[in-house]
């Protein structure tokens, strides 16, 4: 019993630290909705950015939006800018074709190929702001907050 105890203890820790999550780029509006076919986006290891509004709904981040199809085939969007520098002018480079990008700046590297987006050089403690990406049945992709 005390096991079980334990187990929902810690359940509950991690399930309200979650929602405590504070990260270093600001809450801002966060809105694009593509045809993946016409971004070309549609395989693993194809990535895609956004760096200023298109159309009068767009609304890209704090320093840019990148969507990313995975190497487990789903899709991920990621503020580019870095976590480190916190600066919308400071944006992370394009990924390589492992997925890992890179900050210019500040020299860290996020390894984006399961949508994880984690530092991996130790040189930043967080993980690049991630947004939710909604699927529609007729291949568009809805990057939102």
């Amino acid at each position: 019993m005390k096991t079980k105890t334990t187990f929902l203890l810690i359940l509950f820790v991690m399930l309200s630290a979650c929602g405590n999550y504070r990260s270093s780029i600001p809450d801002v509006p966060v809105y694009v909705q593509r045809n993946l076919a016409t971004i070309n986006c549609l395989f693993p290891g194809n990535v895609w950015s956004i760096t200023s509004p298109r159309l009068a709904s767009d609304a890209c981040g704090y320093a840019g939006i990148l969507l990313v199809c995975a190497f487990d085939g789903q899709y991920y969007a990621f503020d580019m800018a870095c976590p480190h520098e916190a600066q919308p002018s400071k944006r992370i480079d394009l990924p390589d074709e492992s997925l890992n990008a890179t900050c210019p700046h500040c020299g860290e590297v996020y390894n984006l190929s399961f949508g994880l987006g984690t530092p991996s050089l130790g040189i930043c403690d967080e993980p690049l702001r991630r947004y939710r990406c909604t699927l529609s049945p007729d291949g568009n992709i809805t990057v939102h907050r």
